[in-house]
């Protein structure tokens, strides 16, 4: 049975914009090449490379955005919101962890408690005001992590042409 592979778009701090694929299934992970993370400029760069490569023989492919890691909205919603409305700061860090685990990294330590169980607690509530509150971290050290996994993965990428 072929596995999925799904188009995952990336709104980086920097202000640039990428995409990746991610199998999802029994096992997530992203597509690598040269022991790096597998990035692509353009939406039709990661399709192009699926028909190339005959990556089709192996995957299924969502020919669509799953899913948008967008890392300065997430930023932006730590710093000032009540809510998670729309999931956004729970699928990046969700995102960067699948990208770990492909990479055999894990979150840094100095963030990897907090980081998790703020995913926790977004994973069944919206509200994130409570987290701070209840758990006593501060939205500076939560965006710092963010930011952290944010240099891993960039440090860990090769940008296909």
């Amino acid at each position: 049975m072929k596995e999925h592979l799904y188009i995952i778009k990336y709104n980086l701090s920097t202000k640039k914009k990428l995409f990746n694929l991610i199998v999802y299934g029994d096992n997530d992970y992203a597509l690598k090449e040269k022991n790096k993370l597998l990035f692509f400029c353009e939406f039709q760069q990661a399709y192009k490379y699926w028909v190339k490569n005959k990556l089709s023989e192996k995957y299924t492919l969502q020919k669509k955005i799953a899913l948008t890691c967008d890392i300065p909205l997430a930023l932006k919603i730590i710093e000032k919101n009540k809510m998670d409305k729309n999931s956004v700061v729970l699928n990046c860090i969700n995102t960067f962890d699948d990208l770990f685990k492909t990479l055999n990294l894990g979150f840094p330590l100095r963030f990897k408690k907090s980081l998790y169980a703020f995913a926790d607690h977004l994973t069944f509530k919206k509200e994130i005001s409570s987290f701070f509150t209840s758990r006593g971290y501060r939205r500076d050290f939560l965006i710092q992590g963010l930011l952290r996994l944010e240099g891993i993965i960039i440090e860990n990428m090769i940008v296909s042409d």
